[in-house]
Protein backbone atom coordinates (compact mmCIF):
# COMPACT_ATOMS: atom_id res chain seq x y z
CA UNK A 1 0.00 0.00 0.00
CA UNK A 2 1.02 3.25 -0.89
CA UNK A 3 1.46 6.45 1.52
CA UNK A 4 -0.56 9.21 -0.18
CA UNK A 5 -1.10 11.41 2.79
CA UNK A 6 0.68 12.18 6.19
CA UNK A 7 -1.82 14.24 8.26
CA UNK A 8 0.05 15.96 11.11
CA UNK A 9 -1.20 17.55 14.37
CA UNK A 10 0.82 20.98 15.16
CA UNK A 11 1.23 20.90 18.70
CA UNK A 12 3.39 18.43 20.77
CA UNK A 13 3.17 16.60 17.83
CA UNK A 14 4.96 18.20 14.57
CA UNK A 15 6.18 21.39 17.26
CA UNK A 16 8.65 20.98 19.88
CA UNK A 17 8.92 23.07 23.02
CA UNK A 18 9.90 26.20 20.94
CA UNK A 19 7.05 26.18 18.60
CA UNK A 20 9.71 25.27 15.89
CA UNK A 21 9.70 22.12 13.25
CA UNK A 22 13.14 19.97 13.72
CA UNK A 23 15.37 19.97 11.58
CA UNK A 24 15.34 16.43 11.21
CA UNK A 25 11.31 16.52 11.17
CA UNK A 26 11.60 19.17 8.16
CA UNK A 27 14.08 17.52 6.32
CA UNK A 28 11.60 14.02 6.12
CA UNK A 29 8.15 15.90 5.53
CA UNK A 30 9.81 17.59 2.50
CA UNK A 31 11.31 14.53 0.99
CA UNK A 32 8.12 12.80 1.40
CA UNK A 33 6.38 15.88 -0.18
CA UNK A 34 8.82 15.43 -3.06
CA UNK A 35 7.63 12.17 -3.64
CA UNK A 36 4.05 12.79 -3.68
CA UNK A 37 2.79 12.42 -0.48
CA UNK A 38 0.52 15.20 0.24
CA UNK A 39 1.28 16.45 3.75
CA UNK A 40 -1.50 17.86 5.61
CA UNK A 41 -1.06 20.04 8.72
CA UNK A 42 -4.13 19.63 11.30
CA UNK A 43 -4.49 21.97 14.03
CA UNK A 44 -7.16 23.59 16.59
CA UNK A 45 -5.42 26.76 15.60
CA UNK A 46 -6.97 29.14 13.18
CA UNK A 47 -5.23 29.53 9.37
CA UNK A 48 -2.71 32.08 10.40
CA UNK A 49 -1.00 30.46 13.07
CA UNK A 50 -0.63 26.92 10.81
CA UNK A 51 0.21 28.94 7.31
CA UNK A 52 3.85 30.04 8.58
CA UNK A 53 4.49 26.71 9.03
CA UNK A 54 3.48 25.53 5.42
CA UNK A 55 5.68 27.77 4.36
CA UNK A 56 8.43 26.20 6.27
CA UNK A 57 7.52 23.08 4.88
CA UNK A 58 7.88 24.70 1.19
CA UNK A 59 4.37 23.65 1.19
CA UNK A 60 2.43 26.59 -0.31
CA UNK A 61 1.08 24.76 -3.38
CA UNK A 62 -2.63 25.06 -4.26
CA UNK A 63 -3.32 21.51 -4.01
CA UNK A 64 -1.96 21.51 -0.23
CA UNK A 65 -4.10 21.80 2.53
CA UNK A 66 -4.65 22.45 6.09
CA UNK A 67 -7.06 21.80 8.55
CA UNK A 68 -8.21 24.62 10.84
CA UNK A 69 -10.32 25.35 14.00
CA UNK A 70 -9.85 21.52 15.08
CA UNK A 71 -11.31 20.52 11.74
CA UNK A 72 -14.04 22.90 11.22
CA UNK A 73 -12.06 24.46 8.56
CA UNK A 74 -10.17 22.88 5.81
CA UNK A 75 -8.08 25.40 3.41
CA UNK A 76 -6.08 25.10 0.61
CA UNK A 77 -1.91 26.65 1.23
CA UNK A 78 -3.52 30.49 -0.56
CA UNK A 79 -6.51 30.02 2.45
CA UNK A 80 -8.95 29.47 0.30
CA UNK A 81 -11.70 27.49 1.91
CA UNK A 82 -12.78 23.41 0.37
CA UNK A 83 -14.57 22.85 3.94
CA UNK A 84 -16.36 24.76 6.45
CA UNK A 85 -18.32 23.75 9.01
CA UNK A 86 -18.60 27.59 11.36
CA UNK A 87 -20.62 28.68 14.25
CA UNK A 88 -23.30 30.85 13.54
CA UNK A 89 -24.39 34.43 15.60
CA UNK A 90 -26.97 32.55 17.25
CA UNK A 91 -24.12 30.03 18.35
CA UNK A 92 -22.04 32.44 19.79
CA UNK A 93 -24.91 34.01 21.57
CA UNK A 94 -25.96 30.86 22.72
CA UNK A 95 -22.20 30.27 24.56
CA UNK A 96 -21.84 34.29 25.32
CA UNK A 97 -24.91 33.89 27.73
CA UNK A 98 -23.61 30.35 29.21
CA UNK A 99 -20.05 32.28 29.80
CA UNK A 100 -21.90 34.85 31.75
CA UNK A 101 -23.59 32.74 33.98
CA UNK A 102 -20.46 30.50 34.79
CA UNK A 103 -18.54 33.97 34.83
CA UNK A 104 -16.49 32.80 32.58
CA UNK A 105 -14.58 34.87 29.99
CA UNK A 106 -15.70 33.98 26.11
CA UNK A 107 -14.10 34.62 23.07
CA UNK A 108 -14.45 33.29 19.60
CA UNK A 109 -12.22 32.84 16.73
CA UNK A 110 -12.97 34.08 13.15
CA UNK A 111 -10.63 33.48 10.39
CA UNK A 112 -8.48 36.47 11.05
CA UNK A 113 -8.76 37.48 14.66
CA UNK A 114 -10.33 36.77 18.19
CA UNK A 115 -13.37 38.80 19.59
CA UNK A 116 -14.04 39.28 23.04
CA UNK A 117 -17.00 41.07 24.91
CA UNK A 118 -14.64 41.39 27.79
CA UNK A 119 -12.21 43.99 28.24
CA UNK A 120 -9.58 41.92 30.56
CA UNK A 121 -8.20 39.88 27.87
CA UNK A 122 -6.87 36.81 30.13
CA UNK A 123 -3.65 35.37 29.77
CA UNK A 124 -5.30 32.05 27.94
CA UNK A 125 -6.07 34.64 24.96
CA UNK A 126 -3.29 36.66 25.07
CA UNK A 127 -0.86 33.32 24.25
CA UNK A 128 -3.43 31.94 21.43
CA UNK A 129 -3.48 35.67 19.83
CA UNK A 130 0.61 35.35 19.83
CA UNK A 131 0.83 31.17 19.10
CA UNK A 132 -1.83 31.68 16.39
CA UNK A 133 -0.23 35.58 15.15
CA UNK A 134 -3.66 37.08 15.39
CA UNK A 135 -4.77 39.90 16.46
CA UNK A 136 -7.47 40.38 19.72
CA UNK A 137 -10.58 42.81 18.84
CA UNK A 138 -12.88 43.97 21.82
CA UNK A 139 -16.42 44.18 20.68
CA UNK A 140 -20.13 45.37 21.70
CA UNK A 141 -22.73 42.11 21.24
CA UNK A 142 -24.23 43.86 18.24
CA UNK A 143 -20.97 44.22 16.26
CA UNK A 144 -20.23 40.69 16.48
CA UNK A 145 -22.87 39.58 13.80
CA UNK A 146 -20.72 40.86 10.94
CA UNK A 147 -17.54 39.02 11.47
CA UNK A 148 -19.73 35.16 11.95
Amino acid sequence: MKIKLIAVDLDGTLLNDKQEISYETKEALQKASRSGIKIVPCSGRPFPGIKEYLDQLDLQDPNQYAVAFNGALVLNAQGNAVVEELLSYQDFQFFEKIAQQLKANFHVEVRDKFITLNHFVNYYLSRESWLTRMPIEVCELKDIAKDL
